[in-house]
């Protein structure tokens, strides 16, 4: 299966898989409900802080298309968030799982959620290194030596005075992003 298919299947199965993976949380009690910590509901916490990565996401996969929109399979990115991260977007999309899985006012759920989509994105970004390997060539490699698959070790972003983007490209991820929501 070429790359595109096996992104548009993956996109696909998470549309449908999230929503049923994620209607259990509806009847899931946190272990912080009625928990006080400085006057506040713990569970209210854990809610608030999941509703930050929510938005951490949106915005970090919105800063994301801004520099690949368009150029996805035809030129190697490497500096804004891919500076930092060979897969910025699957990292802003864990964070924005573990902000959904907060949602519950539980850390273990969102934890787990948190995972589940790390699997899943490691797989998908393994498979997708094989192309890259193969369009890029040693200028792939040299890259993938420098900056680490998911989470950085580092945030300094290497960014040049100006980007061309394709507004159409962050308008879609924007509407994708807001799945989160």
């Amino acid at each position: 299966m070429d790359l595109i298919r096996f992104q548009k299947l993956r996109i696909l199965v998470l549309w449908i898989a999230v929503p049923i993976v994620l209607a259990p949380m509806f009847f899931i009690r946190s272990a912080w409900e009625d928990q006080i910590l400085f006057h506040f509901d713990i569970d209210i916490l854990i809610q608030i802080g999941g509703l930050g990565l929510i938005l951490l996401a949106i915005g970090g996969r919105v800063w994301c298309s801004l520099y690949i929109g368009g150029r996805k399979s035809t030129s190697l990115v490497t500096d804004g968030p891919y500076s930092i991260s060979r897969n910025p977007l699957y990292l802003f999309s864990i964070l924005g799982a573990v902000g959904v899985g907060a949602q519950t006012g539980s850390l273990i759920i969102a934890f787990l959620v948190g995972m589940i989509v790390y699997f899943v994105f490691s797989i998908t970004a393994a498979r997708e290194e094989r192309f890259l390997t193969e369009a890029f060539g040693e200028d792939y490699l040299e890259y993938k030596v420098r900056v680490p698959s998911i989470f950085p070790v580092s945030l300094n972003v290497e960014s040049p005075n100006s980007v061309d983007f394709k507004p159409r490209f962050a308008a879609r991820t924007l509407a994708d992003s807001a799945y989160f929501l």
